[in-house]
């Protein structure tokens, strides 16, 4: 899951306008923080175009969304994407109610989270979660083992902050809602974060709960689950980030885009009409 050929036309099209000394840069001329010297990341180059254009980061994290919440619905949980209040007093959102089918009263949630953000190929350390990392959220994952790396520390670090925090004001303006919100985080390379894995490994124990077999045919089976799981996801943010970076480039040089990618519009990788038919995503496993 990388993007190298993807990224491999954005430095063709540098080369060809003969502008080599601007491939670590965007060239969305319209402001945003992939041009802004003073972000995080101030030398995205063609990476920035994946979600500069048109929205496409929304539309990147609603993929990811729909193909995650097809995967949790059966099975013992009932899921259904979309924005909800998670609280009665605080306006916090997350991106996925999803509900036990043996405890109907008890919702918990999902926040998605994808990031824009590499890896610097450096060692990152795993050590257990702790209150320190405020997973008064999702308790459930405390003493876990999880990798501290780019996703964790810009995604998943940053949102389990930010729903214990508005926990506590819940909690001090006497809301009587505390639900279980669980961070599913991952990159634009489909890396995922330790956590995301360690969530889709709750589920499928209840999703195999009661299926025949031997204990080591169980364990296969929701390995195998979890693992087709990511498969899913990563295969629907390649696709996506392929469509929205190519829309940006044609955008971007548009007579150069023409000139050097005459492929017929019915295969371009920037039409959503006449493109490739999305893959199929199996509900359940």
């Amino acid at each position: 899951m990388r993007y190298n050929l993807v990224l491999g036309d954005y430095r063709r099209l540098r080369d060809f306008t003969k502008a080599t000394d601007k491939l670590g840069s965007c060239p969305n001329e319209s402001g945003h923080s992939g041009r802004n010297p003073q972000c995080h990341n101030p030398s995205k180059g063609g990476r920035c175009l994946i979600n500069c254009i048109g929205g496409s980061k929304i539309y990147i994290h609603n993929a990811v969304v729909a193909t995650l919440a097809k995967r949790i619905n059966g099975k013992g949980y009932e899921a259904k994407p979309g924005e909800a209040i998670i609280h009665e007093t605080v306006r916090k959102q997350a991106d996925i109610t999803v509900r036990p089918m043996s405890d109907i009263g008890e919702p918990f949630y999902v926040d998605v989270t994808v990031i824009q953000q590499q890896t610097n190929l450096k060692s990152a350390p795993r050590r257990k979660l702790s209150d320190e990392d405020h997973v008064i959220c999702c308790e459930d994952l405390k003493g876990k083992f999880v990798s501290r790396n780019h996703i964790f520390q810009k995604g998943t670090s940053r949102k389990l902050k930010a729903y214990a925090e508005a926990r506590r004001k819940e909690i001090s303006q006497r809301g009587g809602l505390k639900p279980s919100v669980y961070s599913f985080a991952m990159d634009t390379h489909g890396s995922f974060c330790d956590t995301s894995i360690l969530f889709l490994k709750k589920l499928a124990v209840v999703k195999f709960s009661n299926e025949p077999g031997s204990e080591p045919l169980i364990a296969w089976k929701r390995a195998n689950w979890v693992q087709e799981t990511c498969l899913l996801i990563q295969s629907t943010v390649l696709r996506a980030a392929s469509l929205y970076f190519h829309r940006g480039l044609r955008r971007c040089f548009t007579d150069d885009y023409e000139l050097l990618f005459d492929s017929p519009v019915s295969r371009r990788l920037d039409n959503t009409v006449l493109g490739h038919s999305p893959p199929h995503i199996p509900a359940a496993g």
